[in-house]
């Protein structure tokens, strides 16, 4: 169906963040980011001492992805 609202989300970009035992200040770039931003999913990388801040995070983004272990980046 043209212009549906997954046509729509398709086109939009989304920011993936990816973060390991992040503090505050993933906080604080989710809520810049989601000035311009409507789409951004946060990967938590592994993280054994941030589960607050990623229950934070969901105010923010669409979707917090978790790897169990920490997979480093690339």
């Amino acid at each position: 169906m043209a212009g549906s609202d997954t046509e729509r989300r398709l086109d939009e970009p989304v920011v993936v963040i990816p973060a390991y035992e992040p503090d505050e200040k993933l906080l604080s770039l989710l809520k810049k980011l989601r000035e311009h931003f409507r789409r951004i999913v946060v990967v938590d990388d592994g993280s054994t001492r941030a589960a607050g801040i990623f229950a934070e995070a969901y105010r923010y983004v669409e979707r917090v992805l978790v790897n169990r272990v920490n997979r480093g980046k690339g």
